[in-house]
């Protein structure tokens, strides 16, 4: 078993600079959402109790992010969001309506492509998890 996994599955890049313009479909994006959520049944099997296991993308899509964090603790009761060290947190709260609550947005981040935005970066989001039980 693993202590800690590092989760960063294909994405549409949606929101990767100079790539701003995409040929995606919802129907392609709503694919991409799927398609990761089969990685998360490999990382978690070879998670082991108390290791930590890291979500991140390089996409703005709420499907590939927030809604696939919902989905994960949904589908992985033994898994509980983590809130990410405050040295590290340069981007924003997770997006609502997504499936998370108001405290689990806090513990997700959001880096969006912005010109408003005081960081000039990509499209980025990252989730941190710990597994408290043995997988069922």
């Amino acid at each position: 078993r693993l202590e800690k996994i590092l989760l960063d599955p294909p994405c549409s890049g949606l929101g990767l600079r100079p790539k701003y313009v995409d040929e995606n479909t919802v129907n392609g994006l709503l694919q991409h959402a799927s398609y990761q959520r089969k990685f998360f049944q490999g990382a978690v099997a070879l998670l082991k109790v108390g290791g930590e296991l890291v979500y991140s993308t390089c996409t703005m899509h709420p499907e590939e992010n927030e809604v696939n964090v919902a989905w994960a603790l949904e589908t992985y009761p033994e898994l509980e969001l983590m809130d990410i060290d405050n040295k590290l947190k340069l981007g924003s709260a997770g997006l609502p309506n997504c499936g998370l609550t108001r405290e689990q947005q806090n513990f997700v981040q959001r880096f969006s492509p912005t010109q408003d935005s005081p960081l000039d970066s990509n499209a980025f989001f990252i989730a941190k998890f710990r597994k408290t039980s043995p997988s069922q």
